[in-house]
């Protein structure tokens, strides 16, 4: 087929029109930013070039959930990781079909995601994806996809519950707007508008695994971050490496395909190298989606998925493998991939590292509190978490300290106590096996000739069909027609319900081959001239068995049109054919016996390999036994310690008490205005007249100065407090209320802590008035001094009698004039 369309090169900011093909000019990548598409120049050190993937991740950026990402025919892997983005972002992926590609490998690469949402021969593309745009504007349009959002949160509690049987994993307390866009957007592929028709959809186990394969899309990539993981490698791992000679574990939940353990234990293993440290490395990597846990485990990743790492990392721990790059043995061997749910499942023990990266960003607040215990109860003493961009410690702030918050990484405070504990946990649900739905009831009125004609049917069943019977794939009976009944001779011994056990001797071997035939060819098969000895003499029949929904069905037709002479003739070649079918079935036995004493040896070795696992595991239970034993006596000189510190701090509590009592009385004592500020200039504490300068409250410490309504105009308090901070000495100023004409001195000291630390400011503020007054008293009281001194000169010196003063060792301090005429 072809179709006339205008195919044009792209210049840069071109706008997208429809019913246009744009071609990306050699040497250059695409960009998509509102409704233009623009130009990058390739970076001339990239190793591979993948021009698919960086625009679908510009389109999904973009675009998000009105993203729809097509890959045809082509060779490599270009486009897989650029899908996985869109499906991220809530956009749709449609595949070619590798059957009608010429180039199958995108198209393989692609479906290997296990994220593609249709698979469909090339021409059928075109079709289903108007099909699925139309159907979501016609729901915009009218006002409906409002509607079904809310009746989809609505109905979470319920699609929780039957994921929860299904699949066996709680997304209960997911983000309920992360819950409702994945329903939705599968809602729209199924073409689904009513949650209830979706919910009875959900019976199906398939359905219900593609549902739940919708909330774990996750996107990584190796040294996804690269500060953080920076920061790891310079600051984390040295800590770690110097503060324990015991075996390094490190757990990474939510791992995904792996990026993020694999990118740890490169992390650990180069420093490790350096140090020529010889310590066992274990990366736990866990996840609750199966599908990319076994891609985890495979250890292969694609070119794409390499092309940003370091190519000496490249080189060194990761080989060439069928144009893709695997895992060498001793990095795969460092990393165990697990199946395990955070929340539902037991923390692992003892650990020195957990890298939760962009998991808690999809969990409720209450979920995030439940998680940080857990972490807390993994760690080591001394152990770190590290944490994604936009995630925090939920609220848990005093189990964890941070060492680098810009880069989220926190250590475990090993004082704090947590309420977690590994024992209280519940095990986890399997999940449930789906029963059969139950009959619904006929209708009373049904119709008389419906009635009639199943009557007719069961009439003729009964009477005058052939004998049949319904068999499993196994030969179990499941019914025996009345005619049937006439063919049935049990054998004797233990009762079986197998055909063998009720047929003639003369049906079983017939029977038996020609249902093991049908089974696996799914074809009707049937066996002509089967001699039944009866009472009444030979008897031959027709054998034909063929599938009934999962079940099949054993038809006897009594052959009638047959010489009396020829009787003879078909017991013979009967015999003939049995002793065939009996000589191949020896033959077949033999094998499967062979194959069963095989089996039975590989079964033995794997049993000797599980009891040594097993042996293993009890030295471990031993190990951890004794631990358990020291621990006990630990924890009783700990608990003897902290009565003795409880003592100590209960009386730090009185003593602080009434030194809080006593600071109390002074500041309600004194008249100055004194107003405590720490670093940020937040209110720290003041004294009541304060409150005659600024609109103050005792609810308004912690807030900063700036918030609070002042009668003072003094805009330059940073820059004072930033000189005192400097010079160490305090700094005085006149400020004025415009609103009266006071006039205040302000003093700024520097805040001390007892250990002689600078942590804030103390301001305080003396009304001139009345130090005017205070220096006004003072000479008037230096000037009647003077009066007194000169008076007393005066009587000194014309006194008749001499007067001598001489300090405490006899020595002439002064004498008057009359002592000196003497």
């Amino acid at each position: 087929d072809h179709v006339d369309l205008p195919v044009a090169q792209i210049s840069d900011g071109d706008r997208i029109l429809p019913d246009h093909v744009f071609v990306v000019p050699p040497g250059m990548t695409v960009d998509i930013r509102d409704d233009r598409l623009h130009l990058t120049a390739r970076i001339e050190t990239e190793t591979l070039h993948r021009p698919i993937d960086a625009f679908f991740d510009a389109m999904a950026r973009d675009r998000g959930r009105d993203a729809y990402c097509v890959v045809l025919s082509g060779m490599g892997t270009d486009g897989s990781a650029g899908l996985r983005t869109v499906k991220a972002h809530g956009g749709y992926a449609f595949v070619q079909d590798s059957r009608g590609a010429r180039f199958p490998g995108m198209p393989h690469s692609a479906i290997a995601t296990g994220l593609v949402d249709f698979v469909l021969p090339v021409e059928r593309i075109a079709t289903q994806l108007a099909e699925l745009i139309n159907l979501r504007q016609r729901l915009s349009r009218q006002g409906i996809a409002p509607d079904i959002k809310l009746a989809i949160e609505a109905a979470l509690p319920r699609f929780a519950e039957r994921l929860a049987g299904v699949v066996g994993n709680d997304f209960s307390s997911y983000k309920p707007g992360t819950l409702v866009r994945r329903i939705e957007r599968r809602m729209s592929i199924l073409r689904i508008t009513q949650v209830d028709a979706f919910l009875d959809l959900l019976q199906d186990k398939t359905e219900a695994e593609l549902l739940a394969q919708e909330f774990l899309i996750g996107v990584t990539h190796f040294f996804r971050d690269p500060a953080a993981f920076a920061a790891l490698r310079d600051v984390v791992i040295p800590a770690l490496l110097d503060g324990t000679e015991a075996a390094l574990r490190v757990w990474v939940p939510g791992c995904s395909t792996g990026e993020e353990a694999y990118s740890i234990a490169i992390l650990f293993m180069e420093a490790m190298e350096a140090r020529r440290d010889p310590r066992s490395l274990q990366v736990f990597g866990t996840d609750i989606d199966t599908a990319s846990l076994t891609a985890a485990r495979y250890g292969r990743f694609s070119p794409a998925a390499v092309a940003h790492l370091d190519p000496s990392y490249l080189q060194k721990y990761f080989a060439d493998e069928l144009g893709e790059h695997r895992a060498v043995p001793r990095l795969r061997a460092a990393c165990i991939f697990s199946p395990h749910n955070v929340i539902q499942d037991p923390p692992f023990s003892r650990i020195d590292l957990i890298s939760c990266r962009n998991l808690l960003i999809y969990l409720s607040a209450d979920l995030q509190r439940q998680v940080m215990p857990r972490f807390h109860f993994a760690l080591r003493d001394n152990g770190y978490l590290l944490l994604g961009p936009s995630e925090g410690l939920s609220g848990e702030d005093n189990l964890f300290r941070s060492v680098d918050k810009a880069n989220r990484i926190f250590i475990k405070n090993a004082d704090a106590r947590t309420s977690y504990a590994a024992l209280l946990d519940t095990p986890r649900r399997a999940a449930a096996q789906l029963s059969a739905p139950a009959r619904q009831p006929q209708p009373v009125g049904i119709s008389r000739e419906l009635s009639r004609e199943a009557g007719v049917e069961r009439e003729f069943l009964r009477s005058f069909a052939p004998p049949f019977a319904l068999l499993s794939a196994a030969g179990e009976v499941v019914y025996l027609s009345q005619r049937m009944t006439g063919f049935v001779q049990l054998s004797s011994g233990t009762p079986s319900t197998l055909i063998d056990g009720f047929l003639m001797p003369d049906l079983r071997i017939p029977v038996r081959t020609a249902l093991q035939q049908c089974v696996d060819t799914a074809d009707v098969q049937t066996t002509t001239n089967i001699v039944v000895q009866s009472d009444a003499g030979p008897r031959i029949f027709d054998i034909t068995i063929g599938p009934a929904g999962g079940d099949y069905i054993l038809v006897l037709t009594e052959v009638r049109a047959i010489e009396a002479g020829r009787v003879g003739d078909v017991l013979e070649r009967r015999d003939s054919v049995d002793r065939d079918i009996l000589e191949t079935e020896v033959i077949q036995l033999r094998k499967q016996l062979a194959q069963t004493l095989q089996e039975s040896e590989t079964s033995g070795e794997e049993l000797k390999s599980f009891n040594e696992e097993l042996m293993s595991m009890n030295e471990e239970l031993q190990s951890s036994n004794e631990e358990l034993e020291t621990s006990r006596e630990e924890e009783q000189s700990i608990n003897e310690e902290l009565e003795t510190v409880n003592a100590e701090l209960q009386e730090n509590n009185r003593q602080l008490t009434r030194a809080n009592s006593d600071l109390k009385n002074l500041f309600e004592s004194t008249d100055l205005a004194v107003l405590f500020l720490d670093g940020d200039f937040c209110v720290r504490s003041f004294t009541p007249n304060v409150s005659k300068l600024f609109g103050i409250r005792m609810r308004d410490i912690g807030r900063p100065i700036s918030d609070l309504a002042s009668r003072i105009e003094y805009p330059d308090l940073r820059d004072d407090a930033d000189r005192v901070t400097e010079s160490l000495q305090s700094f005085e100023r006149e400020v004025v209320i415009q609103a009266t004409g006071e006039t205040y001195i302000l003093r700024i000291k520097p805040y001390r802590t007892t250990d002689n630390r600078l942590d804030g400011y103390v301001l305080s503020f003396v009304d001139i008035t009345q130090r005017k007054t205070y220096e006004d008293t003072l000479k008037r009281n230096e000037r009647a001094l003077e009066r007194q001194y000169a008076e007393l000169e005066n009587l000194y010196d014309t006194t008749p009698v001499g007067l001598a003063l001489v300090d405490r060792d006899l020595r002439w301090v002064r004498i008057n004039e009359t002592l000196a005429r003497i």
